[in-house]
């Protein structure tokens, strides 16, 4: 999709920087606004540990509408938003169709 990986967080990094006894995530530790996860448990983890948690069941449908429209929310509701809003609806869907265009 054209979106960069720029690094994964397994356990072991994680323990590495969080410890023990932290949470089982915390995203903040590794500069992440947003965590994504299909664990109400995280969710609560989130609201105890101050940290914004999209819970997305495995069943949903709509799931990337929902994470799209989460991240358009956060962007336009940012104190750090830059002078042009991102539309990252309309970005993401653009790149998909380039994708699918380049397929053909």
């Amino acid at each position: 999709m054209g979106i960069p990986v720029e690094g994964v967080i397994n356990q072991t990094l994680h323990e590495r920087k969080v410890g023990l006894r932290g949470p089982s995530k915390y995203p903040p530790a590794f500069g992440i606004d947003l965590h994504i996860d299909d664990s109400v448990g995280v969710a609560m983890e989130g609201a105890d540990h101050h940290f914004a948690v999209l819970v997305i069941t495995p069943e949903e449908p709509d799931w990337a509408e929902r994470v799209l429209s989460e991240v358009d929310t956060r962007i336009c509701s940012s104190t750090r938003v830059p002078s042009v809003l991102f539309d990252i609806k309309r970005i993401f869907q653009e790149g998909l169709a380039r994708v699918l265009l380049s397929v053909h």
